[in-house]
């Protein structure tokens, strides 16, 4: 038998997180009621680039996240680790039955500094 053919995953529900940490839920998991969503502190997630990473997340009968697997890096190996320790710490609302989902992460990168140089200000 071939592996059941899966559908890109359609990301839209944002889901606000006080950080400056943009993440994104596939319809797989925008349906379920997530309650626990822990994302690591702006100090590990903004670098001198931005980047974005995609993870897919399973959560068992009881709601709690027990698989996590990082199918897209963010080439920086501490964000990848905190963003695995976070997922697994996620939990959704029990619903008798495993469910799963991919979850997109985007850093906009740390806000660049002032160029140093000479200013002129006026004749």
């Amino acid at each position: 038998l071939a592996p059941p053919r899966l559908e890109p995953p359609v990301f839209g529900a944002a889901v606000p997180t006080g950080t400056a940490l943009q993440v994104e839920l596939s319809s797989g998991l925008e349906e379920k009621r997530l309650r626990a969503l822990n994302v690591p502190p702006d100090d590990i997630l903004l670098k001198d680039k931005p980047w974005e990473a995609v993870a897919y997340v399973e959560f068992d009968e009881g709601g709690r996240a027990f698989g996590v697997f990082l199918e897209r890096k963010s080439s920086f190996a501490d964000v990848d680790a905190a963003l695995i320790r976070s997922l697994r710490q996620w939990q959704a609302e029990k619903t008798g039955a495993p469910a799963g989902g991919r979850v997109m992460f985007r850093s906009p990168g740390r806000p660049s500094a002032p160029a140093a140089g000479k200013v002129e200000v006026g004749p």
